[in-house]
């Protein structure tokens, strides 16, 4: 098992505190992370999905329609 270390706010970490206080907060934290893992992973296979989708159909990917958004 491996050990990690984060800053957060004082009042954060307070409230996850008091409210986790029964607890046992490395199970709460571990779930934390893999529900973040799921939804970023999740979110990269989506924006996949929508890049070939936008390549099949002719249209430009949408990393290229802010860039040159951000260009005008």
């Amino acid at each position: 098992m491996a050990v990690m270390s984060f800053s957060v706010p004082d009042d954060v970490r307070d409230r996850f505190n008091a409210v986790f206080e029964r607890h046992n907060k490395n199970a709460v934290i571990t779930t934390l992370m893999l529900h973040a893992i799921e939804e970023e992973e999740r979110g990269r296979r989506s924006l996949s999905l929508v890049e070939r989708l936008r390549l099949v159909t002719g249209g430009t990917s949408p990393a290229a329609d802010v860039r040159r958004d951000a260009a005008e």
